[in-house]
């Protein structure tokens, strides 16, 4: 969804203190963000589904014995969004895309799977407010990282502050990600 760089870029972030922790919460972001938005923001066209679609992990690749990611034309954005398949559903970034391959960017994960059951690799496109909001939100777990304080107590008056870094998002970003969430279908 977002990059290491795209989400230093957003939170002004110039140095490489934080990177290792960064790259651990935006997996954990986008997982959020799909789930609240139960989408993979997958474009109308650039569609691909087939039985000859392979997932390798140690290389990072996504393969198509057939060639048809040319086809499908996935080259014109660096998301993917898998379907169908056994293990490696999700959105992903590619570094390259080839007629027969996907290669991934960086860490992400892949499971071995043998081709054989249709998959649908889409085109995914995601909006620039996704981005910031991603951001946002790897910023926010940056926070409760480093907060390390559970709760305060002044008299009677107590605040208790999120525990954990799911608990941990403002109402203000479950209003931003509203307009993005897909309608329930009958």
């Amino acid at each position: 969804m977002i990059t290491l760089d795209e989400a230093k870029v957003f939170l002004l972030i110039a140095n490489t203190d934080n990177d290792a922790l960064i790259s651990a919460l935006i997996p954990a972001v986008q997982a959020q963000i799909i789930s609240a938005t139960e989408s993979l923001f997958i474009a109308d066209k650039g569609k691909l589904t087939a039985s000859t679609i392979s997932f390798a992990a140690a290389t990072r690749e996504i393969s198509d014995s057939k060639s048809g990611f040319n086809t499908a034309k996935l080259g014109e954005s660096s998301f993917v969004a898998v379907e169908g398949s056994v293990s490696n559903d999700g959105l992903f970034r590619g570094d390259t895309v080839v007629a027969g391959k996907i290669t991934l960017e960086g860490t992400q994960v892949l499971k071995d799977e043998d081709a054989g059951e249709k998959v649908t690799i889409s085109q995914a496109i995601i909006p620039e407010d996704i981005k910031r909001l991603a951001a946002d939100m790897v910023g926010q777990g940056l926070k409760v990282a480093s907060a390390g304080i559970a709760s305060e107590r002044l008299g009677d008056y107590a605040v208790p502050y999120a525990s954990n870094y799911a608990d941990s998002f403002p109402v203000t970003f479950q209003n931003r990600i509203a307009p993005y969430r897909k309608l329930a279908r009958d």
